[in-house]
């Protein structure tokens, strides 16, 4: 996959790290089961439920997977409205990363706007000195 396709996957996670599937079904099938396969080169960005264990305490846990077989069987079959999906640690990786690029955009366009309104400011701060200390003087040799 490339860097576009698995920033397209995994920033469909940004507001949740395990989402249903009918929030991300505008990602597309075709990325969701490439991004589920571990196949050489690829390292899976994303896993979907395939089951629950329950403890001796009565607590249930998720039970989440990846690999070739299950994206063949999503890709042949589709997605299910029912089914969970979630970012693998590869995943998390590369949606931090994402983030803190777009937190560094966001500080990148502060320091531009910060630095327009200081040239202003600055130009302003000139020329009222320029007209407080210039104005007396040309007075004072105008009109002696």
């Amino acid at each position: 996959m490339t860097k576009e396709m698995n920033d397209t996957v995994v920033w469909a996670f940004r507001n949740a790290p395990v989402q249903p599937y009918t929030e991300l079904s505008t990602v597309g099938d075709y990325l969701l089961c490439r991004a589920l396969d571990n196949t050489n080169p690829h390292i899976p960005l994303i896993a979907v439920k395939t089951g629950e264990i329950q403890t001796p305490d009565g607590t249930i846990h998720p039970v989440f997977s990846n690999g070739n077989i299950l994206a063949r069987k999503f890709s042949a079959n589709g997605f299910s409205n029912t089914d969970v999906l979630r970012l693998t640690e590869h995943g998390e990786d590369i949606l931090y990363q994402l983030k803190r690029d777009t937190h560094l955009l966001k500080q990148q366009k502060q320091a531009i706007h910060y630095a327009k309104l200081s040239f202003i400011a600055t130009i302003a701060i000139g020329i009222i000195t320029t007209l407080l200390t210039g104005v007396p003087l040309i007075w004072r040799y105008l009109f002696p």
